[in-house]
């Protein structure tokens, strides 16, 4: 059995992986690693969860948005993966159980793997290896800093409100969907309810302007523009979350771990998006569905 302590780094974004004859390893394709903070998130831990249920050495060979966001121990891009097994999971926010019987040679993976189940087993290891770099945490310790000044005794509930390439005639095509105002006045009125000292709802997204005149409330506050990993270290900061659709939003939650509040009308019924999701598989079974 190996751990984290099995492997030394020299930085932040490159890991010295040792050279265990009989060690086997598995790692993702490169080409994976160029989607979005989000969906790289899911493939990162998956891969760990896959690959410390099996007693294997995991690294990826580019950190990516990771590497730039991230403290990652599994860095490594000396080692010649050209001829190892691909294993390519077709979809993708299904859990596939065969991915901890992998065979006994070194595998790539390729895929999205957008579910809970690949690194439930590892939870607290993938929350140290999702720590951000000492900038970003330091841009969020002041933002919280400076809203404690203006609100006194708030239990801050973050809210990641997803639109924008949604909203693309070929996505809605596709089962995209995305939430109406009547959803945050559901999700907001829960959260009133059952927590026990009053919300404030911070809110950021890839449309401010939308939100900033659709949920104008009295308890909200519209984060400024600033970039995605700045946005997600504030969230994942806030005790609980109301998200609508996808990966960055899912892992905003998951950060946060408190209660969670999700758009449930994803994806439309009938059409491709619908194809590749299973619901248990993608959201934890205490994450809390609501529509519009």
């Amino acid at each position: 059995m190996f751990s984290t302590t099995s492997l030394s780094s020299k930085n932040h974004d490159s890991t010295v992986i040792p050279n265990h004859s009989k060690s086997l390893y598995v790692t993702v394709r490169k080409e994976n690693l160029i989607y979005r903070l989000g969906n790289q998130m899911f493939i990162y831990a998956a891969m760990l969860g896959i690959a410390k249920a099996q007693m294997r050495l995991p690294f990826v060979e580019d950190g990516k948005h990771l590497g730039q966001t991230f403290k990652l121990n599994y860095v490594n891009s000396n080692i010649n993966t050209s001829r190892w097994e691909l294993k390519h999971v077709g979809r993708y926010a299904t859990f596939d159980p065969d991915l901890f019987h992998l065979p006994n040679i070194n595998i790539s993976l390729r895929g999205y793997f957008q579910s809970w189940k690949y690194f439930s087993h590892i939870q607290e290891e993938i929350r140290r290896e999702f720590t951000f770099l000492p900038h970003i945490t330091e841009q969020s310790v002041e933002f919280y800093k400076k809203l404690s000044e203006s609100y006194k005794n708030r239990t801050f509930v973050g809210v990641h409100v997803r639109r924008g390439d949604l909203l693309d005639a070929k996505n809605q095509k596709r089962g995209s969907v995305v939430a109406n105002q009547s959803y945050f006045l559901k999700a907001f009125s829960v959260m009133r309810s059952i927590l026990p000292k009053r919300p404030l709802f911070i809110v950021g997204s890839d449309d401010l302007e939308w939100c900033k005149l659709n949920l104008n409330f009295t308890d909200v506050t519209v984060l400024s523009p600033n970039s995605p990993m700045i946005h997600l270290a504030i969230f994942a900061n806030t005790s609980h979350m109301v998200m609508t659709t996808g990966t960055y939003g899912w892992w905003a939650a998951w950060l946060a771990n408190g209660v969670t509040i999700y758009y449930n009308k994803f994806p439309a019924p009938g059409l491709v998006f619908e194809r590749g999701f299973n619901k248990d598989d993608y959201y934890p079974p205490t994450w809390i569905g609501l529509g519009d």
